[in-house]
């Protein structure tokens, strides 16, 4: 193959895989976007029902009722936004929405645990009455949803976020 002829395939392939990246980005977006419509009693967005309500149907069995969506929560030395929180049976759980190609088979993945931990050290410092819980859904096989409560957030944050955060501030000489 001639390096020209070898580098435009090159390139056209590159082309493709970004272009299904956006895709599936777009995809990503607009499947969380319609959690959210649905959780606040909008409908659901044309084309993204088989999505999103099997999630939908899920987080409202095992959680309760919806108490905020799209939350931003302000903690220690940083801040961010949660999707979900919900309330049922003496528990709020604080939920995080992640869409993927590939949802965990086996717990939720590890950088996610730290992120709601966060969160629910925000809303909650002492950490009563509290459960988070990543809600993954597959882009690519409609109503496959992959629900991971987590007891243990508490411990999460206080081994592994902040002492993270603690870093990330020594590191680049952050004082508030």
């Amino acid at each position: 193959e001639e390096l020209d002829a070898f580098v435009e395939r090159v390139l056209h392939t590159e082309r493709q895989q970004d272009e299904q990246a956006a895709k599936a980005r777009d995809l990503g977006t607009d499947i969380h976007a319609g959690v959210e419509a649905v959780l606040n009693g909008r409908a659901c967005p044309v084309g993204l029902a088989d999505y999103v309500m099997p999630a939908v149907t899920q987080m409202r069995e095992q959680f309760g009722t919806i108490e905020a969506t799209e939350k931003v929560v302000v903690g220690d030395r940083c801040a961010g936004r949660l999707d979900a929180i919900f309330n049922g049976s003496g528990w709020r759980t604080v939920v995080d929405v992640k869409t993927t190609s590939n949802p965990p088979l086996k717990g939720s993945w590890f950088e996610h645990k730290l992120q709601l931990s966060f969160y629910a050290a925000a809303i909650v410092p002492n950490g009563h009455g509290v459960h988070t819980a990543n809600v993954y859904i597959s882009t690519t096989v409609p109503g496959v949803v992959v629900l991971d409560t987590h007891a243990d957030w508490l411990t999460t944050y206080e081994r592994g976020f902040r002492p993270l955060l603690d870093y990330w501030c020594f590191a680049n000489d952050y004082q508030p």
